[in-house]
């Protein structure tokens, strides 16, 4: 049962918060499955028992703890217990900050890293209270004008990414290296328009297929086909938006059928992946596994 809830959506910019007391049986299904988003994404884990996966990494959640995904960043929530479940979440896009931060350092803790890599923030890595800022951001929505609720919300996320950006630069300074599991997910992140066939990957790690679902699904907990048609889909959504035609999309993003193609995109995004339905697509940022 959902016990509170809170939500602002303006261009380019919206705010979630909300509790769910039995979450087991009352969250939205799709949190649970693999997902990603074509916006960038702060999340802010309130209470409840949770761990969430980005791209094969998982990551175990404490009140206060701050969640940063990329867009196509793949992530997914994990519930650990039936206990109340509060949350926060922030998407946006970068336009909001082009005109202050030109040379895009508020959003270097999101772009320059692996992908799965540093996305956990709990309340020990700041000197501050960073829970403040999301508090004052719920009050954003009772302003009286949509002006001031973005506004409101945009004063507060400044702060916080410069707070965020501050603790992300001294961790990459320890980190040493990565997972040696991510090798795999970074060679189909790199390799998107190539072939990505249970048989060529089989053969470039040399596992056999049932191996290869198997080590993929424990690290991801989804299949390879769901992992990568997601990641070209997301690829070739920004292709569209960007002014490519539907056909040299679905080549350069590694679909070898144009009908398949077309009947994914159109299943994902709610409209056919021509140029003259970029508007509506704007409007569509997630995709699920």
């Amino acid at each position: 049962m959902r016990k509170a809830f809170n939500y602002y959506k303006g261009s380019g910019l919206s705010m979630y918060h909300s509790c769910d007391s039995s979450p087991c049986d009352s969250i939205n299904p799709n949190l649970l499955k693999m997902h990603a988003h074509d916006s960038y994404e702060i999340y802010f884990f309130i209470s409840g028992n949770c761990s969430y996966i980005v791209e094969g990494h998982r990551y175990e959640l404490v009140p206060g703890s701050i969640m940063i995904m990329r867009p196509a960043e793949i992530h997914c929530l994990i519930m650990n217990g039936n206990i109340d479940y509060e949350r926060i979440s922030i998407n946006f896009l970068t336009s909001f900050l082009n005109e202050i931060d030109p040379d895009k350092l508020l959003t270097e803790s999101f772009i320059n890293r692996n992908l799965g890599e540093l996305n956990l923030y709990t309340p020990n890595d700041f000197p501050v209270n960073a829970s403040g800022y999301f508090m004052r951001m719920l009050t954003a929505p009772a302003k009286e004008s949509e002006y001031e609720k973005q506004l409101a919300i945009l004063s507060y996320i400044i702060p916080l990414l410069y707070e965020i950006r501050e603790v992300y630069l001294k961790k990459k300074l320890k980190l040493v290296v990565s997972e040696p599991n991510s090798v795999m997910l970074d060679y189909i992140n790199n390799n998107l328009e190539g072939d990505l066939s249970l048989d060529a990957l089989g053969g470039l790690f040399n596992l056999s297929k049932s191996q290869l679902n198997r080590q993929f699904k424990k690290l991801t907990g989804t299949t390879i086909g769901e992992y990568v048609n997601a990641k070209r889909l997301l690829l070739a959504h920004d292709c569209i938006l960007s002014g490519a035609s539907a056909t040299t999309t679905s080549l350069e993003c590694g679909f070898r059928d144009y009908s398949a193609f077309y009947r994914a995109y159109r299943k994902k995004y709610g409209a056919a992946p021509t140029n003259k339905t970029k508007a509506a697509l704007r409007d569509s940022r997630d995709v699920t596994l």
